[in-house]
C-alpha cells in the first residue's frame, strides 16, 4: 500500500514501511546529512 505523506511543501509518496525514506528525506531537507568519504575520479586532482 502506497501512502501519501505532506512535509514541508512536498508531497512525499512512500510504501507503508518505507519510513526510513521519510527520514532520509527530512535530513536532507534540514542539511542533517554527514558526508563520510568523497572519491574523485578526475586526473589532475589524483593523489598517486
Amino acid at each position: 500500500m502506497i501512502i501519501e505523506k505532506k512535509i514541508k511543501n512536498y508531497t512525499v509518496f512512500v510504501k507503508k514501511d518505507g519510513e526510513k525514506y521519510i527520514e532520509i528525506f527530512k535530513d536532507f531537507l534540514s542539511y542533517n546529512h554527514q558526508v563520510i568519504k568523497v572519491f574523485r575520479n578526475i586526473e589532475d586532482t589524483k593523489v598517486v
